[in-house]
């Protein structure tokens, strides 16, 4: 009696999902998102009397793919919703129509649903089970870089491509092939010369999650590509920042296998930083040389967390550059010549200079220039700022010459002087507390 009574529920059960299934085909909309909406609640908690044979399972699945190109958004949108409840329980023929369907929409489906289309995919990246990962990459990566490299490809689709790219690359970027990863290296780093800067951005990211998983040779290949675009590009071009970026992108996400490129690296993001002596060259005053600088300094912070052995030979430069960049601020220059320690000026000369500057603030207020809505040049500071605290935490932690670094560096008065006058001086927040923090570690390290 009781099997019998199972048997009739679990054919009350499908009975109902192929209600559910025919209703999805309705003429009515709503019907259709309320079939879907009713599929989507069945299938993500379903009753222990449902079972589901490869012919109910391919039948639910192209019933829900047929959504993904309804007319009505809404639909199409609680049908990617369903999607993600589905590849958790549908075996690799159905994953690998669903890859297709949900990539196919990327590349040429409707502009409005394109962020829907893609966290459908997103999903299906993160949940599937490991056993599918070989096929999942094999499928996905052909039609994801067709969109990065098509030309006629919209600024969305590559940016969208790009971001998947990465994801399937932290999940499944192990599984791929030394060719396909290759593949993929070529396609993403031509995408640093795109006019946007999200698409460069974006770009950059994909390359940091693809130099996790390549081999030796493959990342000496992305790493020398990177420098030779680098020496070979205008010092303040944006695509220069970018690639600067994508290198210190690169460092954090592989540590200490760029160990080996430093030699290289170093020189040339202190070169584009510039001599400290030279910040009073108006030349250096602009947003281009700020926003180079800030990319510069992220990358110095990562070399020397991350590579301590191999960045120790560059360290006096380093923070030489770092401390020199702490005291920048071009539009107070006048107070930083203080900072020099030329403290012996007589009384009058101070109210001679105090007039002056009052004077310069009222002709930048007359004629608008010199507002601090304008300066960013806080924003290198504060990076300036982080390396001399990532050259404080190396020498506490690293057991590698810790003693010599802090003799050598840490007990020099102009590197502590400098943190010092900043505290006094500095006009920004944000920067300030980085500065009050840098001291303190500073401090420990000392005493």
């Amino acid at each position: 009696v009781f099997k019998k009574i199972m048997s009739s529920k679990g054919q009350a059960t499908l009975a109902s999902l192929n209600s559910l299934l025919e209703k999805t085909s309705n003429w009515d909309k709503d019907e259709r998102y309320m079939a879907t909406n009713d599929l989507c609640a069945l299938l993500s908690n379903p009753p222990p009397t449902l079972k589901i044979d490869d012919y109910m399972e391919q039948k639910i699945c192209t019933a829900i793919l047929k959504q993904l190109d309804d007319q009505s958004n809404d639909v199409q949108s609680v049908a990617v919703k369903c999607l993600a409840i589905i590849i958790k329980k549908v075996k690799i023929a159905q994953i690998g129509e669903i890859c297709k369907k949900l990539s196919s929409l990327i590349l040429d489906g409707k502009d409005a649903l394109r962020d829907i289309y893609s966290i459908g995919l997103k999903t299906l990246i993160a949940d599937v089970p490991d056993s599918m990962g070989p096929s999942v990459i094999e499928m996905l990566s052909t039609r994801l870089l067709g969109g990065i490299l098509n030309t006629a490809s919209s600024e969305e689709v590559k940016r969208e491509c790009l971001d998947i790219t990465a994801d399937l690359l932290r999940r499944f970027g192990h599984l791929a092939n030394e060719q396909r990863q290759g593949e993929i290296l070529s396609a993403v780093i031509k995408q640093l010369q795109h006019d946007k800067p999200v698409i460069r951005k974006k770009a950059a990211h994909c390359l940091g999650s693809l130099a996790v998983v390549s081999s030796d040779a493959l990342l000496h290949s992305m790493v020398h590509t990177l420098l030779g675009q680098i020496e070979s590009s205008s010092a303040t071009s944006a695509s220069t920042r970018t690639l600067i970026q994508t290198i210190g992108t690169v460092s954090r996400t592989v540590g200490f296998r760029l160990g080996k490129h430093l030699p290289r690296i170093v020189p040339l993001f202190l070169q584009h930083c510039g001599s400290p002596s030279s910040s009073q060259d108006e030349s250096q005053y602009n947003d281009a040389s700020n926003e180079l600088r800030e990319s510069c300094f992220p990358g110095l912070e990562s070399f020397v967390a991350r590579c301590p052995r191999e960045v120790a030979p560059f360290l006096q430069s380093i923070v030489q550059v770092a401390v020199g960049f702490v005291a920048y601020d071009p539009n107070f220059a006048g107070d930083e010549d203080e900072v020099d320690g030329d403290e012996k000026e007589d009384e009058g000369e101070e109210m001679e200079v105090e007039e002056q500057e009052d004077d310069e603030a009222e002709d930048e207020e007359e004629y608008g220039g010199g507002s601090d809505d304008d300066d960013t040049s806080w924003k290198v500071r504060k990076a300036a700022v982080k390396v001399l605290a990532a050259v404080v935490n190396s020498a506490c932690t690293s057991s590698l010459d810790g003693d010599h670094l802090l003799r050598g560096l840490l007990y020099q008065p102009w590197c502590v002087d400098a943190v010092i006058a900043r505290m006094s001086r500095e006009r920004e927040e944000n920067v300030r507390l980085d500065v009050l923090q840098c001291f303190t570690s500073l401090v420990q390290a000392t005493g």
